[in-house]
């Protein structure tokens, strides 16, 4: 008798807790592009608005490389912050 009610219980339980763990839609991740040593490389970064340029380094490399939306450098990515994304 205890099993018909411990189920629907748990399943009560473990469906609120679920719902605490999706995922934010507010990150906006973008394909970018650096011209690096290697050539054109694409890179996964989150440069969406904003005034600053998109800059990223690979690490533990201090060379900042600039982002651009193609392979090309006459569509330069901005971003909000102007912190340098660490890949």
């Amino acid at each position: 008798m205890k099993i018909k009610m411990l189920l629907p219980v748990l399943a009560l339980i473990f469906a609120t807790g679920m719902s605490f763990t999706t995922v934010s839609a507010t990150d906006q991740q973008v394909t970018g592009y650096i011209n690096g040593p290697n050539g054109w490389e694409s890179v996964n970064v989150d440069c969406v608005m904003g005034s600053e340029d998109c800059k990223v380094r690979f690490l533990p490399n201090p060379t900042e490389y600039q982002v651009f939306a193609t392979e090309d450098e006459s569509t330069p990515l901005n971003s909000a912050s102007g912190e340098i994304i660490d890949l």
